[in-house]
């Protein structure tokens, strides 16, 4: 297409929002949440032929899936708190020249709470950064080794097509096979929910650095609201890596037996320097 037609049939297309009765209502903390927003295509005959019904509900499935893919990315990228420095001790302001022994006591208080909330960022960045190298690198091959390899196949497809029925023909093979390797089928079931879960994840640590970022160094209770913070860290990380070993081994297994060859990318990706084989405890 040139540009005129890609701007014609971008002009077609639209933003729409189901009916609330079709689709259950999610928290907006839940990865599901945006599967309110879909897309429409404003269609003709003959394209109402080749754009349906069924194939506009399959569109939405890919478009549900990516935007999934493209809210993790954003919110572990956006600066607005994960650019966060290190808190500064609060200097507080004194009538007097001198501190008298409270003020003093509060800032030995803060310069320990630093130091713990400092050590615990620390840990909050790390994570932060693995989720965010899943995310994108699984973004990578959804739209290099699946949609733009479909689409060069259906655009070769297209040009031989010599009738209208083998043009529909073309292109349920073709949406067939994008939902087959985005993981969107039914026998992909299982490893697409636990995708999910680790960007579920992304979301939730968010959340949670929220908090913790909130955190009060002059308070003597900080010590134990870190500590309450930290066990659903830890309740996520621990989440993430039963997540990530079970998606490495489905790959890795698919990977060996050839009939996958597309996944061998992002097994490599994913897996990077064999990290979530080698987790200690674990095979």
């Amino acid at each position: 297409m040139n540009s005129d037609q890609n701007l014609d049939m971008a002009n077609n297309i639209d933003i729409t929002f189901p009916d609330n009765l079709v689709i259950p209502k999610y928290l907006v903390t839940e990865i599901n949440a945006l599967d309110h927003i879909g897309i429409s295509f404003n269609n003709e005959w003959p394209l109402s032929v080749i754009f349906d019904k069924k194939s506009m509900s399959e569109y939405n499935q890919i478009f549900s899936f990516l935007l999934k893919i493209q809210r993790v990315i954003y919110i572990l990228s956006k600066k607005d708190l994960w650019s966060h420095s290190h808190k500064e001790l609060y200097h507080r302001r004194r009538n007097r020249q001198e501190e008298d022994e409270d003020e003093a006591d509060l800032r030995n208080l803060a310069e320990e709470n630093s130091k713990i909330y400092n050590a615990y960022q620390h840990k909050f960045l790390l994570f932060q950064r693995e989720l965010l190298h899943f995310a994108k690198n699984f973004e990578i091959f959804i739209k290099t080794r699946v949609l733009l390899h479909c689409t060069a196949e259906f655009e070769k497809n297209f040009s031989n097509a010599e009738n209208m029925d083998t043009l529909i023909r073309f292109h349920t093979g073709f949406l067939n096979k994008v939902l087959n390797l985005c993981l969107l089928q039914q026998s992909s079931q299982k490893l697409r929910e636990t995708i999910l879960n680790v960007l579920n994840n992304a979301i939730q640590l968010r959340e949670c650095f929220k908090k913790f970022v909130e955190l009060d160094l002059h308070s003597e209770s900080m010590k134990l609201e870190v500590h309450n913070i930290m066990k659903e860290f830890a309740r996520l990380q621990e989440n993430h890596q039963i997540c990530m070993r079970f998606i490495t081994a489905f790959m890795e297994k698919k990977t060996k037996s050839n009939l996958t060859s597309h996944l061998d990318d992002a097994y490599c990706r994913l897996n990077f320097n064999y990290f979530y084989s080698v987790i200690k405890g674990h095979p």
